[in-house]
């Protein structure tokens, strides 16, 4: 009698094995098929891209200031996803606000090597200059879902 209840334990043994190996197999299968097929590519739009902000600066006395945002490394930007804010600058004959927002660019990317001119033309009206002295320029990814994310800040030497 004991030898067939021994019998009856050592069955199930590979048996449990086997449906484990199988769900095991099963898993991985999915997991590679997901990948494969680009699932994972589709949630891609939202994600933060992962870039190098830098800012040039040029005081001109009397003219326009210059800033120039590059775009050190990293990802592409689309252009529809970038916002250039402008808080607390002054434009000269101007009665301005102290702040201005411009979406630049209408369609491409900014990769790379890439660079965006913050002047005067762009954010004064009338033909004004621009003074960036005690400005905060903010270079936000807004894209249509989701939620902004700040990719870089320049403070004015003010």
């Amino acid at each position: 009698m004991a030898e067939s209840h021994e019998r009856g334990e050592r069955g199930l043994t590979p048996v449990v094995g086997i449906a484990l190996l199988i769900a095991l197999t099963l898993l991985l299968a999915a997991t590679v098929t997901a990948f494969a097929l680009g699932i994972e590519d589709d949630r891609s739009s939202d994600r933060v891209p992962t870039v190098a902000v830098d800012f040039e600066f040029d005081r001109n006395a009397g003219v326009d200031d210059g800033l120039t945002i590059v775009h050190k490394s990293g990802e592409a930007i689309a252009a529809e996803s970038l916002l250039i804010v402008i808080d607390g600058a002054t434009c000269t004959g101007d009665d301005p606000t102290g702040r201005y927002a411009a979406t630049l660019w209408t369609s491409g990317s900014l990769t790379a090597g890439g660079a965006i001119d913050v002047d005067g033309d762009a954010v004064c009206s009338g033909g004004s200059d621009l003074d960036l002295s005690g400005a905060i320029v903010q270079v936000v990814w807004n894209p249509e879902s989701g939620t902004s994310t700040l990719l870089g800040t320049w403070h004015g030497p003010a």
